[in-house]
């Protein structure tokens, strides 16, 4: 739980602090190229291209300034910086809004993320200036939350599996008084979470349910849910090697739920917090649960198996009913749920389902002015026949026989089954990403990744803190 922040920013400007200055392409364009820096520029064929940069030398060879360029401001243009400067202090000397300032912040930290040996590895030797002071709590905050995450997300499963997920949970959120409660094994079936159970009973790993609890009763009540599965082989319909090579990246959504629950309590938003983390490893063994299985859920709806490997809305689903018991006016789950959705929107696109289309207009303009874009998806009702069970009132994947063997409206379809489990008058969103960068880009190492977490805090901070 230490922090980052001292490794890769300084407080204080020294006459040896090298001046960081960003240029667009008209702005190039208008220079006349007669100062020493201009004729550098020229000399060295900058295109003020985004993310590439130049070292202006002074007389004695040394650098005197950085120019990097870029087109439309985003967070991620100083993004390779940290790792690929020089040791030495830096300042940005272009003038901005200090909300852009602090987004550039932003990117340089998160663009010196490592991961090594189960751990971070900062290899960043550079550090940038914080140029307000106000700014140093909420960056370190969110750098802490967002390295968490990814931490998580990039663990092997041998090192989070259930239990030790849950340990996580229950650790960071202590540090902010939150009470805990955690559930293992068969004790989920004596406290009625049986779909939790089904899925994870097969693993020599017990399956667990978190609940963590914050903030004054007396509060706006908001519900945040997390799909758990630290590894997912699809049970007995077991994936192929391609689709399970990255799945122990299948707990994501728990570690997103979790990490904006650290920025709600570390920034004290007035908010009265339930997270609900649904853990489980979907393995394969003689007593694993299998195709056309009929389990009764928490809420009591019957479930046919119609696909071991539909497991996540499975253990979601126990989860989002258990939300009930808060009575929240906001719930929101986080999932690496299908692929249908990737094949849908790509893998940096996460794509949302909601039952307030005008809450999700302000989520998908929020996500656009804060680079963190996520895309509305329709909860098309007459694709509810679908999810009907033959056996059971549900089924986890579509029934239809076009549905199923076409693999049509996945994503759709999964959300019309969680919808069958969430409160009453409770607004809703449902956010199915990727949580992982397929190579690497400016602030964006690849590997695990933090999606929608800056536009969700944005709204929240926006909906429930006085001005």
């Amino acid at each position: 739980m230490n922090s980052c922040i001292e490794k890769l920013f300084t407080f204080e400007k020294t006459h040896e602090a090298i001046p960081i200055v960003l240029m667009n392409k008209e702005q190039l364009e208008s220079l006349s190229f007669v100062k020493p820096k201009e004729k550098w520029l020229k000399s060295s064929a900058f295109q003020a291209k985004p993310y590439e940069y130049r070292y202006i030398p002074n007389a004695k060879g040394e650098i005197q300034e950085i120019v990097i360029g870029f087109d439309d401001f985003n967070p991620w243009i100083l993004g390779d910086l940290a790792n690929m400067l020089p040791i030495g202090d830096y300042y940005i000397k272009t003038k901005m809004p200090k909300e852009s300032l602090f987004n550039l912040y932003l990117g340089w930290g998160l663009g010196a993320y490592g991961f090594k040996n189960k751990e971070v590895n900062l290899i960043s030797k550079a550090k940038l200036l914080i140029a307000d002071p106000k700014h140093e709590k909420k960056l370190k905050l969110m750098l802490d939350s967002f390295f968490w995450v990814r931490d998580l997300i990039n663990l092997p499963s041998t090192d989070l599996y259930p239990q030790k997920l849950s340990e996580k949970a229950v650790e960071m959120t202590s540090l902010y008084g939150a009470e805990s409660k955690v559930i293992v094994g068969e004790d989920l079936l004596k406290e009625n979470y049986p779909l939790i159970y089904a899925v994870g009973k097969a693993s020599v790993h017990k399956p667990t349910m978190t609940i963590l609890e914050w903030g004054d009763k007396k509060l706006p009540k908001v519900s945040l849910v997390g799909k758990g599965i630290t590894f997912d082989t699809g049970g007995v319909n077991i994936k192929p090697d391609a689709g399970m090579r990255l799945m122990k990246k299948d707990m994501a959504g728990a570690a997103h739920a979790l990490g904006l629950a650290r920025l709600i309590m570390g920034l004290n938003l007035p908010i009265c917090l339930q997270v609900l983390i649904p853990s489980a490893e979907n393995a394969v063994s003689g007593n694993a649960y299998k195709q056309l299985d009929v389990i009764t859920s928490r809420k009591g709806l019957t479930v046919e198996i119609g696909h071991t490997d539909a497991e996540g809305r499975l253990v979601l689903a126990d989860a989002l009913f258990e939300s009930n018991t808060h009575n929240p006016e906001l719930l929101i789950d986080f999932a690496t749920l299908t692929g249908a959705m990737r094949t849908a929107l790509g893998p940096e696109l996460p794509g949302f389902f909601t039952n307030n289309d005008a809450l999700g207009e302000t989520l998908m303009n929020l996500g656009e002015k804060m680079h963190d874009p996520l895309w509305q998806m329709p909860l098309f009702k007459p694709y509810k026949k679908w999810i009907k069970g033959r056996n059971a009132d549900l089924c986890n994947v579509a029934s239809s026989s076009l549905a199923s063997e076409v693999g049509l409206g996945g994503a759709i379809t999964a959300a019309l089954f969680l919808e069958e489990f969430i409160p009453k008058n409770t607004d809703w969103v449902h956010i199915d990403f990727a949580a992982w960068n397929y190579g690497s880009k400016p602030g964006r190492p690849e590997g695990g990744e933090v999606m929608t977490l800056r536009t969700i805090l944005a709204y929240l901070e926006k909906k429930y803190v006085r001005s």
